[in-house]
């Protein structure tokens, strides 16, 4: 049973697609909603001059379950970017149909923007670490503090990854990982073994000192409900902030030693009652709360 309860509150923010100005003005962010115009078979389409014939534009993508407030109903499906004739586009891994209604927040990074750095990182047999492929950058390499998001990106190699992603630090090799929530390899394009699945990446070099924008949301039995499918967020960015666009990938290691994967569809989520945001499984998934000590973690961003 879900611990929020959504009210009708509706602000100006809920439109096809909304641009905003942002909480860290460096960052250019928005709402997508998935529309009978924009939406083909598995695809979304975006319309927006922050990205409309920029094929080199890097996009991170987080599902939003209530825009401005309002309750949509949300794609629970593993999700890629990719450009289409001077478009990008949201798809759905798995070639499932794309639900009119189903809202985006987009983030266009940029260098420097985030302190920081962006990348693509692409799999190869070199940098595969069975169900994860390496992040060489120096705002990470040897930094279990930095923060890293990411969203894959079809159009760089062509190969899908019909799996949920997370991020995690390796202490022996002192990188960061992408990795594949299931536990399946990196997949790489045959029969070019040198290249493979690619991921936008958003590289926060320092965490602690990037708060409130930029933190970690761990599901505690404080913050989490019972049924551990939500877990609530506490930030003066965000909370009463029905319109706030936030950005999430899940943490294995922020917590080492009491790590989860959570292997589900995950959004984000305003409850009226509480007047905060939150992230939820949306197929129902229990990962959020597992055994004492073995909860979730979230790298999070905030761009209003």
């Amino acid at each position: 049973m879900r611990m929020r309860i959504l009210g009708t509150l509706l602000c100006c923010c809920f439109l096809g697609v909304a641009a905003f100005g942002s909480g860290v003005p460096w960052l250019k962010s928005f709402v997508h909603i998935a529309t009978a115009a924009n939406v083909s078979g598995h695809i979304t389409y975006i319309d927006s001059a922050w990205t409309n014939g920029q094929a080199g534009a890097l996009l991170l993508v987080t599902p939003n379950m209530s825009p401005g407030g309002r309750e949509t109903s949300p794609d629970k499906h593993p999700i890629g970017v990719y450009y289409d004739k001077g478009q990008w586009t949201i798809f759905n891994q798995d070639m499932a149909a794309m639900p009119v209604g189903a809202a985006f927040n987009v983030l266009v990074l940029e260098d420097g923007g985030l302190g920081r750095g962006t990348s693509v990182v692409e799999a190869s047999e070199v940098r595969i670490q069975d169900d994860g492929v390496v992040i060489l950058d120096q705002l990470t390499d040897g930094n279990s503090s930095a923060m890293v998001l990411v969203t894959s990106n079809w159009s760089v190699r062509g190969v899908y990854n019909n799996h949920y992603t997370g991020v995690r630090y390796d202490y022996g090799s002192a990188h960061w990982y992408v990795f594949n929530e299931d536990g399946a390899k990196m997949e790489l394009a045959w029969p070019d073994w040198n290249t493979g699945v690619a991921f936008n990446v958003a590289l926060i070099q320092d965490r602690e000192n990037s708060a409130p924008w930029a933190f970690v949301q761990s599901a505690l039995s404080s913050n989490t409900s019972q049924d551990g499918t939500l877990t609530l967020i506490d930030n003066p960015l965000t909370n009463n902030n029905p319109c706030a666009i936030i950005f999430v990938t899940n943490n294995y290691d922020a917590r080492p030693g009491n790590a989860v994967k959570v292997n589900a569809p995950v959004a984000v989520v305003y409850s009226a009652t509480e007047g905060k945001w939150g992230i939820e499984t949306t197929d129902g998934s229990t990962y959020l709360r597992g055994t004492p000590l073995l909860w979730a973690a979230f790298n999070v961003l905030v761009s209003r």
